[in-house]
């Protein structure tokens, strides 16, 4: 540090430089220095309110003393939208915390910033996740170092523990608003074990609610679901329905929803989402309803049913523009806008629209990145644009989104999308092998369930028994017939052409009952090609006719070029 003390050793600069300091310091009246030096606890910008209430002296005296800084220039102030902020120089801001730590006020200072922090979350809660300019939140998001600092004091004392905890508690949407689950997450699992192995805490059962809740969050979306964030969530659930805080059981099933979903428990997405809209049917606000409508749409989707699913999402995104701006943030953490997109590219893919498919994908994309939003950006390209491009067979789309993806969620140790963009790199890279000859037979890495079966449907290399398990006994939901048709492949290709033909059968059947045209024109595509292998190209012929009749576009996609050369190739059969 420049202003750090062993003068004997500085360099003559920075003798020079603390030499300045001391005069100018030494020049200021006693309040004026005391002013300063309070002042320097903070470590990013700061306003009025902020200092004052570091700042133990009557509100006159403080407001005539840092007038007198800003004029003498060793306080800097700035308009920022409709408020006023200050801040100190780096190197003001370094030998001014020196005199503080020095003097007996250090302790009383640390508190009552923590303390005003606390205070500032607390005023801000029901606005934090939107962080408007005017709110003192706001301040907090342009100077995040401010809360972490007074979080790790706070956190090293016993007696200033129960604030540490609090503020963990209080300040999860900003670290949310600003993409910082990594971290948030290290320091709410420090509070959760603060709370569990200290001794009897203050801290509310609202707190612990609070940060229970916030914790499963980070959990999914820096690891992903599993047995820790089931339990968080749980644990605050029953705290919420002990207290009857309807806001916070909203959540809390939101969080169990993505439980479920991380799990792939299809059927357990959609009764998560069922339970919520009845919790939220009395006084819902327009974001509860826009989020029940979404968790619906995407519950629905991937059990299977596609035109219930579509129903959902045609609501969603006939929300207000206007309305939307207030949406994101309101403790379901994605731009509601994006979200809805997201999930309707893929059911428009499913019911055999690819074209209309790409350009929700392509808008869900482009309006993540113009909201600037990590968390809406990762899921619009994991759970929507990646899958639909890939399906379209636009392997250089595929890349570029990957590749952002990737770079997203590791730039913002979000390591849950972080996986995702893996797995999507993985079976780009077995493709290119597919394509210049290579084996592709070898296993996959470890991936997650959900996403696993996505991977599957576009590269069958990834299939395994443990995927078959899921599509004989019903549990994998929207991909069960492409998964059903895949092992009929095998099948075939293994020398039992008639178990292979119930296997497509099967296939065909169910992916007609889900309503999901991509499904049936490969199902049809597979069976038709078979029966042409039996002798019975004219049965072959009529299924694909049938089949590529109830499609208006996609036609340069791999799967209605692969159905239309077999159809050709069955016509030019004699039976």
């Amino acid at each position: 540090m420049m202003t750090g003390r062993g003068r004997r050793t500085a360099l003559p600069r920075h003798q020079t430089l603390r030499a300045t300091l001391d005069w100018s310091f030494g020049l200021l009246p006693l309040e004026e220095q005391e002013l300063l030096v309070h002042l320097s606890i903070f470590r990013g910008v700061f306003t009025h309110a902020a200092a004052s209430a570091v700042f133990d002296r009557p509100l006159e005296s403080m407001d005539a003393c840092l007038a007198a800084l800003v004029s003498k220039s060793l306080v800097v102030s700035e308009q920022s939208n409709d408020m006023v902020v200050y801040r100190l120089l780096e190197t003001t801001r370094e030998y001014a915390a020196e005199r503080l730590a020095a003097s007996a006020e250090a302790n009383d200072a640390a508190t009552r910033h923590a303390r005003y922090l606390l205070s500032a979350l607390r005023a801000d809660a029901s606005d934090c996740a939107r962080l408007t300019a005017s709110s003192e939140l706001a301040g907090l998001a342009r100077g995040v170092e401010d809360l972490r600092a007074a979080i790790h004091w706070a956190f090293d004392a016993e007696e200033t523990r129960d604030l540490a905890i609090s503020l963990v508690a209080w300040s999860g949407p900003l670290w949310f608003s600003l993409s910082m689950l990594s971290e948030y997450r290290k320091l709410a699992d420090r509070a959760l074990e603060a709370l569990d192995t200290g001794k009897p805490s203050a801290v509310s059962a609202e707190e612990e609610m609070r940060l229970c809740e916030t914790l499963g969050h980070a959990i999914w979306h820096t690891h992903g679901g599993g047995a820790a964030m089931q339990k968080t969530f749980s644990r605050a659930l029953a705290i919420a329905d002990r207290l009857q805080a309807t806001s916070y059981q909203l959540r809390c099933r939101w969080g169990l929803w993505l439980v479920c979903n991380a799990e792939a428990d299809y059927t357990g997405s959609r009764r998560q989402a069922e339970q919520f809209g009845e919790i939220a049917v009395a006084g819902a606000t327009p974001a509860v309803q826009y989020t029940y409508e979404r968790m619906m749409a995407l519950g629905t989707h991937f059990e299977g049913d596609q035109a219930r699913a579509k129903e959902f999402a045609t609501r969603v995104l006939k929300q207000p523009l206007v309305l939307e701006q207030t949406l994101r943030g309101t403790g379901f953490h994605f731009d509601q806008r994006v979200a809805g997109l997201t999930v309707m590219a893929r059911i428009l893919w499913l019911q055999g629209n690819a074209e209309q498919a790409l350009d929700h994908a392509r808008a869900a994309v482009r309006e993540a990145l113009a909201i600037d939003h990590a968390l809406s950006l990762c899921y619009a390209i994991a759970i929507g644009a990646a899958p639909v491009v890939l399906w379209c067979g636009d392997m250089e789309q595929a890349r570029e989104w990957v590749d952002l993806l990737h770079r997203t969620a590791h730039g913002r140790s979000l390591h849950f999308w972080k996986s995702f963009g893996e797995g999507y790199q993985q079976l780009l890279e077995m493709t290119d092998r597919t394509q210049s000859g290579a084996d592709v037979r070898s296993g996959p890495a470890i991936l997650s369930t959900s996403l696993h079966e996505t991977l599957c449907t576009v590269q069958p290399a990834f299939f395994d028994e443990a995927l078959l398990e899921r599509a004989t006994t019903g549990q994998s939901g929207w991909c069960t017939p492409e998964l059903l048709r895949i092992q009929g492949e095998r099948q075939r290709e293994g020398g039992s052409p008639i178990e292979a033909l119930e296997t497509f059968r099967k296939s065909l059947e169910l992916a007609r009952a889900q309503h999901s045209h991509a499904w049936i024109l490969r199902s049809s595509t597979s069976l038709a090609r078979l029966l042409g292998e039996c002798g019975r190209s004219a049965e072959g012929v009529a299924l694909l006719d049938s089949t590529l009749s109830r499609f208006e576009e996609g036609f340069a996609t791999p799967d209605l070029q692969l159905a239309t050369r077999c159809l050709e190739t069955l016509r030019r059969q004699p039976e």
